[in-house]
């Protein structure tokens, strides 16, 4: 008894090329706008195959009837459950363009293509919900526009504010500097003990940090502040610094 099987028919082998061909012809000959429904493209199809072309390089010329079957433009596959290919192409072309961004910190935002979503959807719904991303992401960063606005107001502030200091504090060194050469006594005085002060040399010191006691020893930190790089120095390794380079 012969048990062997009889191999079943071939799968079909079909062209995506000549698929996509099909569905832009059917876009430019039946519908230019709007979603493609996948009875009407199985239908133009049909007809593509029945027709004939005349001309012998025309990619559809003698076209197979296999692509004018209902099934394989409206159904899904039996065996494997996924869409054949026809349909498969058809619902790609229904799909809307969208672009993907990536802001500062990785988060990857949508874009839908504003004239895909047009040619696509006839639908005022549809569109509506097509497009309703785009007009939340412009609120959104139209409010970070804004708030950024205010962030650099408020530093553009504290740098003025820093340089203006910074250039008292440049110009009270200086004078220091030179009461200092012909005042070396007394500033050298100063520097080691601390023990005698003349106007000058007080105002001087007092113009270099508004707040002297709080430079050196940081006595107003809180424990809610945020740490930033200290910019505190010994006093001694000041001192010094300032002796060596003035030879005080």
């Amino acid at each position: 008894m012969n048990n062997r099987r009889t191999p079943g028919a071939r799968p079909k082998e079909y062209s995506e090329e000549i698929i996509r061909e099909i569905i832009y012809r059917y876009r430019q000959q039946v519908q230019p706008t709007g979603r493609i429904p996948n009875e009407k493209v199985y239908k133009f199809a049909k007809n593509l195959v029945n027709s004939e072309i005349h001309d012998t390089n025309d990619i559809l010329n003698n076209l197979d009837k296999k692509y004018g079957s209902e099934d394989f433009w409206r159904k899904n596959n039996k065996k494997t459950g996924k869409p054949n290919l026809g349909k498969k192409l058809v619902d790609e072309a229904n799909e809307l363009k969208n672009y993907y961004i990536k802001d500062s910190v990785n988060n990857t935002t949508k874009i839908p293509s504003v004239e895909d979503a047009v040619y696509k959807l006839n639908d005022k719904e549809d569109l509506i919900e097509a497009l309703k991303p785009l007009e939340d992401l412009c609120i959104k960063l139209a409010e970070k526009e804004v708030k950024l606005s205010e962030e650099i107001d408020k530093l553009k502030e504290k740098l003025t504010y820093h340089k203006n200091k910074s250039e008292r504090q440049e110009d009270a060194i200086f004078k220091l500097a030179r009461y200092g050469r012909t005042n070396k006594g007394l500033v050298n005085n100063i520097l080691n003990t601390g023990s005698s002060k003349s106007k000058l040399v007080s105002e001087a010191l007092e113009s270099i940090f508004i707040n002297p006691m709080e430079f050196l020893y940081d006595n107003k930190k809180t424990d809610n502040e945020i740490e930033e790089p200290s910019t505190v120095v010994d006093f001694s390794e000041r001192k010094k610094a300032i002796t060596e380079t003035y030879s005080l």
